[in-house]
């Protein structure tokens, strides 16, 4: 159950994507990472939901700035699958709309 800022957060968020017309749960889709490995291989590195991404930045108060070449949105938590990417949805959308509630706490 959620609670407290991570609550506040995602109502925020999920308003920002209700109003710009996008129809994903911000609790249940996924802003995922990789890093290139010793082996040279992709590894996820990082998988949270949208929500708690987000809040991880409110918390530090910084202002998301996720790498497009290195990072992606998800329907599943811990993949990098095109299979599961979130097509229509691109880091630099979600940079913006999570630097709109960041900065709603400053």
């Amino acid at each position: 159950m959620k609670t407290g800022l991570l609550e506040e957060v995602s109502a925020k968020l999920d308003r920002i994507f209700r109003d710009m017309e996008y129809t994903i749960n911000v609790d249940d889709t996924y802003l995922t990472s990789i890093v290139i490995n010793d082996l040279g291989e992709q590894v996820v590195d990082y998988s949270q939901s949208l929500s708690w991404a987000i809040m991880e930045k409110v918390q530090a108060d910084e202002l998301p700035a996720f790498s497009e070449k290195y990072a992606g949105v998800f329907s599943q938590q811990w993949t990098f699958e095109s299979a599961y990417k979130i097509v229509g949805l691109d880091i630099q959308q979600v940079n913006l709309f999570g630097r709109a509630v960041v900065e709603s706490y400053r």
